[in-house]
This record gives structure tokens, C-alpha cells and sequence, in this order.
């Protein structure tokens, strides 16, 4: 998820689009590329690292209120939004 509001600026768009090709070919090109892909994963890992709740308690992490907070974390990020 954090992968890709960090990284794709545009909305999902419908999964039978002719548009899902436009959509994954970044991401794609990221993940096949293996330096792009970890400072890329690296990223993530920073966001999730400044999100606030703790992460060594696995029901917390499942609440929908952190999920938020990880949405918000990455739109800090980027200025995308899209959530």
C-alpha cells in the first residue's frame, strides 16, 4: 500500500481499464530495477517508522486507525492524497 501511494501519484484506476497498464508500468519499472526498489522499500520503512503506534503490538497495527495514520504518513510525504 505505502509502496504505491509513494510512488504512483495518480488514482487507481478500474482494474479492466486500459489504464491499469499506464498505472503499473512505473511501479513496475521500479521493482525490476533492484537498487530502485530498495531505496524505494527503504522509503516505506522510514514512513512506517515515523508513524505513531507501536509496532511490536499486532492488534494495534490491525486497527483502522493506524492505517490512517501510515495514509497520512505518506501523503505528508508526497502531496498526492489520493486517500
Amino acid at each position: 500500500m505505502l509502496f504505491r501511494m509513494i510512488y504512483q501519484e495518480n488514482p487507481i484506476p478500474t482494474f479492466n481499464s486500459k489504464q491499469m497498464d499506464r498505472y503499473c508500468e512505473k511501479l513496475l519499472n521500479i521493482l525490476n530495477d533492484d537498487n530502485a526498489s530498495l531505496a524505494a522499500f527503504n522509503e516505506c520503512i522510514k514512513v512506517i517508522d515515523e508513524a505513531e503506534f507501536d509496532k511490536s503490538d499486532k492488534q494495534d497495527i490491525k486497527l483502522l486507525s493506524k492505517t490512517r495514520n501510515l495514509i497520512a504518513k505518506a501523503n505528508e510525504k508526497t502531496n498526492h492524497n489520493l486517500i
